[in-house]
């Protein structure tokens, strides 16, 4: 009897909104620091092009590599998360992202040995599409889209910390050391998911094998219907912070040093964006929260493409363009939450993430090539504008029940 008592205290304190919060915390704090080691070669490219001689294809490859990696990754990982829950994935994530930090930090002395690091790196990157069934569980549905904000955000400030610090903490200890403290917070982090953590007491494992769940969450219509809002959304995010730096250089002449920094305040603005994107989308519902932010983002393209002087109206301008597609980003999710059963979140969440990491790439390959055919990015922007209008008729037609 004492023990039934023991269990059902227990219970009752994890499903209590301080045991929910907290769950929420720390599923958060391993999606951010798994995301930032995911994407930490980038940021340290410019020394291994240095150090080992590597071409600028070769940098771009490396860099791009755990990206694909880790979106590419995010589908299966995502089913394995419906099957087995979010506590196991979390950590088994966490658990295997810790070997390539690790090896990084003693085999980055070959461009070979650097791209199979950066593959596995891959895997790290997967840990969103883990956070998010995970902590929505834990909820409501009609407080699923500020959660699902609040996982994002957490990857969002992942990605963003670091580009900002890791090429600070790389000068200031050395690559080796920064990979080593990586992975000993990635891995203790890890641990404590193991450890302090449990699924939610409504979550049920799923039998059914990986590639029939995939299958089967591929033809819902929450996924058929969400993918390009959050392609331009989530694409957006990543990309503007990725091409700022060159873009601020060679139309406003600015320091490399400031434009990084400028980049790194782009990618935190959409930080603070997407739980405002899944509050609002609980609020006034995601289909109108789309509409709104992705013809704000439109809009605000044209701004840009009109060029606004130098200083406060062209950081303004970048500014709400960060937070309109991480409301944007955030409102997708609310409605991914709110139209998928959570049996199946995990795998729904899986293909979003693999639409939306790579979409990235498009709107930089794009603004580069208009800059190299026409010496302007008039053109790119105009097509980049036309796209987020695009977003907007999808959002108000497609999305319409």
């Amino acid at each position: 009897m004492a023990a039934m008592d023991a269990i059902a205290g227990a219970t009752a304190a994890d499903t209590s909104p301080r045991g929910r919060h907290a769950y929420l915390a720390l599923a958060a704090w391993a999606v951010l620091v798994d995301c930032w080691a995911w994407t930490m070669i980038g940021p340290l490219a410019p020394g291994y092009a240095a150090d080992l001689g590597l071409s600028t294809a070769e940098v771009s490859l490396l860099s791009a590599v755990p990206l694909v990696a880790g979106a590419l990754g995010g589908v299966p990982v995502g089913a394995l998360t419906d099957r087995y829950g979010g506590q196991v994935m979390l950590a088994v994530v966490g658990f295997l992202a810790f070997f390539p930090v690790l090896y990084l930090a003693f085999m980055d002395t070959s461009f070979t040995f650097m791209v199979a690091g950066a593959l596995a790196l891959g895997v790290a990157g997967t840990a969103f599409a883990v956070g998010v069934p995970f902590c929505n569980a834990w909820y409501e549905p009609a407080r699923r889209g500020l959660v699902a904000g609040v996982v994002g955000a957490a990857a969002s400030a992942g990605i963003a910390l670091s580009a900002l610090l890791v090429p600070w903490l790389a000068d200031a200890a050395g690559r080796t050391a920064t990979y080593l403290a990586t992975a000993a917070v990635v891995g203790l982090t890890a641990a404590a998911m193991l450890l302090f953590t449990r699924d939610a007491p409504g979550w049920q494992t799923s039998e059914d094998l990986v590639g029939p769940r995939v299958r089967a969450a591929r033809r819902l219509p929450v996924v058929r219907r969400a993918w390009p809002p959050y392609a331009l959304a989530f694409g957006g995010f990543l990309a503007m912070p990725l091409y700022l730096p060159t873009y601020l250089r060679e139309v406003y002449g600015t320091d490399p040093g400031a434009a990084a920094a400028q980049a790194a305040a782009f990618a935190l603005g959409a930080v603070v964006a997407w739980p405002a994107g899944g509050f609002l989308a609980d609020r006034i519902g995601p289909r109108r929260l789309l509409v709104d932010a992705l013809g704000l983002a439109a809009a605000l393209t044209l701004v840009i493409t009109a060029g606004p002087a130098a200083g406060i109206a062209e950081a303004v301008s970048f500014t709400l363009l960060a937070f309109a597609l991480g409301v944007a980003a955030g409102g997708v999710f609310a409605l991914v939450a709110r139209c998928t059963e959570p049996s199946r979140t995990g795998a729904v969440t899986g293909l979003a993430w693999a639409v939306g990491v790579p979409a990235a790439f498009v709107p930089a390959l794009l603004l580069g090539a208009a800059h190299a055919i026409t010496g302007s990015y008039v053109i790119g922007l105009l097509l980049l504008a036309c796209a987020a209008l695009a977003g907007v008729l999808h959002a108000a037609i497609a999305l319409r029940r």
